[in-house]
């Protein structure tokens, strides 16, 4: 495994300092003290965001997003390799060229297994450490570089959108398992939907002065209709749920699958024959 492993690094930012990040690039965050005795402004970002690091800030994850940086930051000149975070015990500095072997790139793009907790103590620790490796830069990374955002919820999504007038030229990504949440996350459509296991039919022209038998053919004659997201999350996930909508679709009745027959309105309440 070699550097083409890499296509992203992260660096975590504060969700009030977006805007001035996205302006003017990541700036520097730390001061190191060069071979020659000069002093050099520099910003760290890490070869993987998710990392001990971060896992020691759960309390403020939601106030936290992580910024995607385009692999092309290490053409950029006198850049140096921390193999591990550099204020770390034990962190080593090099050059780029001289870093690169001291990189484990398979704690580096292992998902989950710096923590399966498999090896002794000292080699879970030595894992820890290398998965906070980081690459250096002088003085900034320019805004170019940045390539998208990533966010730990959809709630946090939309914080970020609030911050902009109009949608901004990246994207931003919602990915919990980055910010060691691991519960699912349920797609949510953007257009409506039609949704073969909650069939809606529209009963326009059905109402309580028809009879059942009237009901039930003006159901035979109806076509099922486009669900939105907002309509779907009226009605309950139980089967068999129902529910009544006002305007042109009135009610909604889940049906088992490979069920066939129709609700009909009984007194302003759906019910199944």
């Amino acid at each position: 495994m070699s550097l083409k492993a890499i296509t992203e690094f992260h660096s975590y930012v504060s969700i009030n300092d977006i805007k001035p990040v996205l302006e003017r690039g990541v700036p520097s965050n730390i001061e190191l003290t060069l071979e020659d005795g000069k002093v050099q402004s520099s910003v760290f970002i890490f070869f993987n965001g998710n990392n001990s690091i971060l896992k020691k800030m759960l309390q403020t994850h939601d106030e936290l997003c992580v910024f995607k940086i385009s692999p092309k930051v290490m053409a950029l000149p006198n850049i140096i390799i921390a193999d591990r975070a550099e204020n770390q015990e034990g962190a080593s500095f090099y050059t780029f060229a001289e870093g690169v072997p001291f990189l484990n790139f398979s704690v580096l793009t292992d998902r989950n297994g710096w923590t399966d907790r498999k090896g002794s103590l000292e080699e879970n620790r030595l894992k820890s450490f290398q998965r906070c490796a980081q690459l250096i830069v002088p003085n900034t990374i320019p805004s170019q570089l940045i390539t998208g955002i990533y966010v730990l919820s959809e709630k946090v999504k939309i914080a970020v959108k609030a911050l902009f007038e109009r949608p901004l030229p990246i994207p931003i990504i919602v990915n919990p398992r980055l910010f060691f949440d691991t519960t699912p996350v349920l797609p949510i459509p953007s257009t409506p939907v039609l949704l073969r296991s909650l069939p809606v039919y529209n009963s326009e022209g059905c109402d309580d002065s028809m009879d059942e038998d009237a009901q039930e053919q003006r159901l035979d004659d109806c076509e099922p209709v486009a669900l939105s997201l907002q309509e779907r999350n009226a009605a309950d996930d139980e089967e068999y749920s129902r529910g009544v909508k006002t305007g042109r679709i009135q009610f909604v009745s889940v049906l088992k699958e490979g069920e066939t027959k129709k609700p009909r309105l009984v007194r302003g309440t759906t019910e199944d024959e």
